[in-house]
């Protein structure tokens, strides 16, 4: 009969304080599963598990001394810092954005000048009817196209906002924090971490 022996492995306290400054910011409380070895006895084979951290039912995966999160599995991966990342990308993204807006406009335009077109070519000939019906149909596909385009460009705006006014939180959050006498050595140290790593710069903390 094979014997699997189970041994607990306590969560790293540094990774541990990163995850609850976060569920801090964002007004939730985690709960935190230590994960486990499984050892085979009289044998090398062994499997760690993996602590659960489980933030408003959804179960995220963690090992120490890893920036590694798992949502729900090991095949949704993201970086705990990713949060913040993210906004300074979705910056650059809003330029690409006010760029297609003008695209958006003048495909319009096009299409405006090419129904009157039709009109006019339904008007002075009726064997051009074919034409005209071809023409219609690669509008209504174009039309098609920029409701696709403009659902993505909201879309793309909503994600700019939601994710620029979490970062002026964040930054609010670390402020409020630094003149905070009691919190002012842990925050301290975290604001240095995230702009050793490039996070945050000196502009940011200024203003």
């Amino acid at each position: 009969m094979i014997n699997i022996i189970k041994q607990e492995i306590p969560i790293d306290e540094s990774l541990k304080k990163k995850l609850e400054f976060i569920c801090d910011f964002c007004n939730t409380t985690p709960t935190f599963i230590n994960g486990s070895i499984r050892k085979i006895d009289k044998s090398n084979l062994a499997y760690v598990e993996p602590h659960k951290v489980i933030i408003n039912n959804i179960i995220f995966l963690v090992f120490n001394y890893s920036n590694d999160v798992y949502i729900k599995n090991f095949g949704n991966k993201i970086k705990i810092n990713n949060f913040i990342s993210q906004v300074e990308n979705t910056n650059k993204e809003y330029k690409n954005i006010q760029k297609l807006s003008t695209t958006l406009t003048n495909v319009d335009s096009n299409i405006k000048e090419n129904n009157k077109k039709i009109k006019i070519l339904t008007e002075n000939n009726e064997t051009l009817e074919l034409r005209v019906k071809s023409l219609t149909e690669k509008n209504k596909l174009k039309d098609n196209e920029i409701d696709e385009l403009k659902e993505e460009n909201n879309s793309l705006f909503a994600e700019l906002n939601y994710f620029k006014n979490k970062f002026i939180r964040l930054i609010q959050f670390i402020k409020n924090r630094l003149f905070n006498r009691k919190d002012r050595d842990k925050y301290r140290e975290f604001s240095k971490d995230l702009y050793e790593h490039g996070v945050i710069e000196d502009d940011t903390i200024k203003e």
